[in-house]
């Protein structure tokens, strides 16, 4: 069976991202309470944060879907998919944000959603610039080219080109 390479990118890049979410949750979770950095009067058990990961996840990557992160990505700047990459994470963060006041069963720290938030930004652009380099490496070995046969000189055949 032959695989065709943009579908594995996607793929490859859907589930980067949502290891990179729970991973940035977990990392502000982790910066907010366990490692000392930030001074703490009340702890909520980290059972509460651990159910609400897979909402975050959820919410990160229908958003991440429909901003357009995982189209095609030929002719897209770093910066084009950095500004997605934001534009995605700011409108999960209101979802986020917003969800947490609908589930009153214990108080969520906005810190740790603040921090999650940048740390979301950093870890899917840097996962999105490796796979992009990957992919580059991959074309000028041939791999993943579609090959095709421009007839003609004219200006729009150089542009093609």
């Amino acid at each position: 069976m032959k695989y065709r390479i943009p579908s594995i990118f996607s793929a490859a890049s859907f589930v980067g991202d949502g290891l990179f979410v729970a991973g940035s949750f977990l990392l502000a979770n982790w910066v907010r309470f366990q490692s000392g950095w930030i001074e703490v009067h009340n702890v909520t058990r980290y059972s509460h944060y651990r159910s609400f990961l897979l909402l975050m996840v959820a919410i990160h990557l229908l958003i991440f879907k429909y901003v357009g992160l995982y189209r095609k990505r030929r002719g897209i700047s770093g910066v084009d998919e950095l500004s997605k990459v934001i534009q995605g994470v700011f409108i999960s963060t209101i979802l986020v944000s917003a969800s947490t006041f609908l589930f009153k069963f214990f108080t969520f720290s906005r810190l740790v959603i603040g921090l999650a938030a940048l740390f979301v930004i950093l870890g899917v652009w840097l996962d999105h610039v490796l796979l992009r380099r990957i992919q580059i490496l991959l074309r000028r070995r041939g791999v993943g080219v579609t090959r095709i046969l421009v007839v003609g000189t004219g200006e729009t055949a150089k542009v093609l080109l």
